[in-house]
């Protein structure tokens, strides 16, 4: 009865009390709202790997109080692990919204993530938001040197090998091993393990005296590619007389270029004293022509060494080092040695002394670079009309070494023309033209080559001589030592020259050297006019030799020497600094001119009013010493240092200026002046002669392409035929190929290009937004979300351009135009063009 009487109150109350409250006006309590995540929102949901790639994660939460901590990571697709590598965002709510980066580094794999959002304190998490790191360019290993092809039986060995890759993104871990020869790891060995390094690594593997004789292979590896076509043999220790093995101080060689590389062979058996020939042979065991065997005599530690001089005449290709003994009657004849064709460089033509009409051409055309062949036949110069790309003449030079070519300039008709010339299958193009001149109207000799850029006939160089260096630091291996352990994990040493006003010289001692070869660190040399970042990867090339690194200001009174009219449309925004790498082995000493690595250099920007400069104009420059001028090497402005930071793969005479060219048919009111201005301050396009710039004109798909590859830097490489209707020998065939590796281009289906068809609105916009993907590997689709106007004429567009112009426009790379049209289908112009090329390299923070 009471549990009755007392459910009947409940009830009562339930009904009564909201009443009550109601009537007397009374609010009820409120329950307080949870806490909550809303919405994250992504700046980019994809990248391509291979890149450092920042993501900005915008969180709307509800009812979490301001100054709460909150943490954004990128999980696995569970939702819940973690991805090694990847470190926590940090951030803090404010007006329930938080704002985190997160940095997402180059080694982490292609797959699908998600990006989870948590606040721990209030214990909730949201890890719905989707992530996708798409494949890049195929990850290669592409060869792998060992510093020995073999070794005896019960002898323990270490051997240096070297990596080198093609798209393997830095700090990517690698592996050397010993395998079997059906891949099987050979046990007792343990791998090498280290990390990639702008496309190179080199890892010592330590090989136990206790594996057996016989064939192995070195086996490199990284979680996307592998590579095990280098063999190993571990011979067997008999009595009998025997070569071990044959090492090299250098495996390859470029063509053209005389060198010598030092053959050390280790015996058993054979007497102190017995006389070795060292020799080089075809692939057939056939002497090669030209190339003069050594003999040497077998020391007392049963090695011998010979110095084996290999002419610049001997072609690109594969040989082997032969190495015989009479008595007793031993030949080695494995051990393989390429001479490599590199691409030939031209860095200058001219005309000197020539006469150019179409009625009376005479005279020879010299063309000054690099690796060249020095014998004539071996060069082909194809003479390219530079408005149809046709070739109107090949010739063969009349003279040439490794650095110049001369030949008599043949018959051609009126008109404008570009140089290719082709060395033993490699194939490199002038950016320079010439100009064959209207039939004379009057007899004479007129002489004097045409140039895109008005070159004036210089006069004879006085020989640039420089400061002595003032001061001579010296880096031993201690020095070394304690720049490592002060931060065991560094990639890189410093080493701090303060002022460099009177020059200095750094010299590494050869033990210092081996010691950063070891702990595979770069160095960095600091001085608060010039700065370098050496990769270790160059410094490998000189293992036991001393480095001296000097880094000299030019005396101004040697500058006035330089013709005034070498400087075209430069001004100097900087001392000039000359910088030397020099290898001491011995008594040798070597100026090393040209890096397989690039090394990058900073270089203060003094003695100007820098609020007065067109900081976007200013670049580092080199002096070419042969023809007496400036050339662009690149680079970027950097506020907060005072620099000017670029790469270059050898040393000279640089200087930070300022290029300032202005054309007679571009008005100083024009819209696109300051773009077009830029386009050739940065060395991508010149106008369409020596004074005009033809803003107007229309721009080809074919020019467009090559425009973007060299604003963005990309190498070409060699002819492959990927477009039927891009044959090789074309000025822009290099670049279209370039430009469709990188994914800048892909087509028009059925292996065509059209290279000559005007560009349309569309195309250019799609052509820069996949420029703009392969930098950065931004996803244009999300990119297009962002655009907050849409065009009257959209359903003009092709299904395939519209995201790319919407997240060009979005970005800023492109306007419409009047009546809120873009106009897809017009051809872009030469101005437009400008716009858009200086608009994407602005958005990447390359100027």
């Amino acid at each position: 009865m009471k549990k009755r009487l007392l459910a009947f109150l409940v009830s009562v109350l339930v009904l009564v009390y909201p009443m009550a409250v109601f009537a007397l006006g009374v609010n009820p309590p409120q329950v307080p709202a949870e806490p909550d995540i809303v919405k994250v929102a992504l700046s980019s949901s994809s990248h391509v790997e291979g890149v450092i790639k920042s993501v900005t994660a915008t969180v709307d939460t509800s009812n979490v109080a301001d100054g709460t901590a909150i943490t954004a990571q990128l999980v696995q697709s569970d939702g819940t692990t973690s991805v090694a590598g990847v470190s926590l965002a940090s951030g803090t709510v404010s007006e329930n919204v938080a704002v985190l980066t997160l940095s997402i580094p180059t080694g982490i794999s292609a797959g699908s993530y998600k990006i989870k959002v948590n606040i721990s304190s209030l214990n909730i998490y949201d890890n719905s938001t989707e992530y996708t790191i798409s494949e890049g360019a195929q990850k290669k290993i592409t060869s792998v040197a060992a510093s020995s092809t073999s070794h005896v039986t019960g002898t323990q060995q270490s051997l240096n090998v070297t990596v080198v890759t093609e798209n393997v993104g830095n700090g990517t871990s690698v592996a050397v091993a010993l395998v079997e020869a059906n891949g099987n790891a050979v046990s007792g060995v343990t791998a090498a393990v280290g990390t990639i390094n702008s496309n190179n690594a080199i890892l010592t593997l330590t090989i136990p005296g206790s594996v057996p004789a016989g064939s192995y292979k070195i086996k490199a590896s990284t979680s996307t590619a592998s590579n095990d076509s280098t063999a190993y043999t571990i011979i067997s220790n008999t009595e009998d007389p025997a070569i071990l093995s044959v090492s090299l101080s250098s495996s390859t060689q470029y063509a053209g270029i005389e060198g010598t590389v030092t053959v050390t062979v280790y015996t058993q058996q054979v007497v102190e004293g017995t006389e070795i020939t060292v020799g080089l042979t075809n692939l057939d065991s056939e002497n090669v022509g030209g190339v003069e065997s050594v003999k040497t005599l077998l020391g007392s530690s049963n090695s011998a060494s010979g110095k084996l001089v290999i002419p610049d005449t001997l072609d690109a290709g594969t040989y082997y080092i032969k190495v015989e003994i009479a008595d007793p009657a031993l030949v080695h004849n494995s051990t393989l040695f390429k001479v490599i064709q590199p691409i030939p460089v031209i860095d200058n033509i001219s005309t000197e002394g020539a006469n150019l009409h179409e009625d009376s051409i005479s005279g020879s055309m010299v063309i000054n670079g690099d690796y060249f062949s020095s014998i004539p036949e071996k060069n082909t110069i194809e003479i390219i009309d530079a408005v149809s790309g046709d070739v109107s003449a090949t010739v063969i030079p009349d003279e040439a070494s490794k650095t110049s070519m001369s030949f008599e300039i043949p018959d051609l008709i009126e008109g404008t023309y570009m140089l290719r010339v082709t060395v033993n299958s490699k194939s490199a193009s002038s950016s320079e033209t010439f100009e064959i001149l209207a039939p004379s109207t009057t007899s004479g000799n007129d002489s004097g080559g045409i140039f895109g850029d008005t070159v004036p006939t210089l006069p004879t160089p006085t020989p640039i001589l420089t400061v002595t260096p003032q001061a001579v630091i010296k880096i031993d291996k201690a020095a070394v030592e304690s720049k490592i352990s002060a931060d065991g994990k560094a990639k890189a040493i410093t080493f701090d020259l303060a002022d460099i006003s009177m020059g200095n010289k750094l010299v590494l001692e050869s033990e210092a050297v081996d010691l950063i070869l070891k702990e595979k660190v770069d160095l960095i040399i600091a001085a608060n006019q010039v700065k370098l970042e050496i990769p270790v990867t160059l410094i490998s090339s000189y293992i036991g030799s001393q480095l001296e690194i000097n880094l000299t200001p030019v005396d101004t009174t040697v500058l006035e020497t330089i013709p005034k009219n070498s400087m075209n449309n430069l001004t100097t925004s900087g001392p000039v600094y000359e910088i030397q790498l020099i290898a001491v082995s011995g008594t040798t000493q070597t100026v090393v001119t040209k890096f397989a690595a690039k090394v990058k250099i900073e270089l203060a920007v003094e003695g100007i009013d820098i609020t007065k400069v067109n900081t976007k104009k200013l670049a580092v420059y080199y002096l070419d010493e042969t023809t007496m001028k400036w050339k662009f090497v690149g680079g970027k402005y950097d506020a907060a240092t005072g620099k000017v930071s670029a790469t270059t793969n050898h040393f000279t005479k640089f200087s930070v200026m300022e290029y300032n060219k202005s054309f007679a048919d571009v008005s100083s009111t024009s819209w696109a002046k300051e773009y077009i201005e830029l386009l050739a301050a940065r060395n991508i396009t010149e106008g369409i002669d020596a004074n005009n710039f033809g803003p107007k004109g229309l721009v080809t798909r074919a020019q467009f392409a090559t425009f973007l590859v060299k604003a963005l830097g990309i190498e070409t490489s060699e002819y492959t035929g990927k477009f039927s209707d891009v044959p090789d020998g074309k000025w822009y065939s290099l670049h279209v190929e370039a430009a469709e590796r990188a994914g800048l281009v892909s087509g028009l289906g059925r292996g065509l290009f059209d290279p000559n068809a005007n560009i349309t609105r569309e195309q250019m916009a799609v052509m820069v937004m996949n420029a703009y993907k392969y930098v950065n590997g931004t996803d244009i689709a999300v990119e297009a979300q962002k655009a907050t106007v849409k065009f009257n004429d959209e359903d003009k567009f092709n299904g395939w351009g519209k995201a790319s112009v919407y997240a060009a426009q979005a970005n800023g790379i492109i306007n419409g135009m009047p009546g809120n049209v873009y106009n897809p289908k017009d051809n872009a112009n030469r101005e437009q063009a400008a716009r858009v090329i200086i608009g994407l390299l602005e958005l990447l923070g390359e100027i």
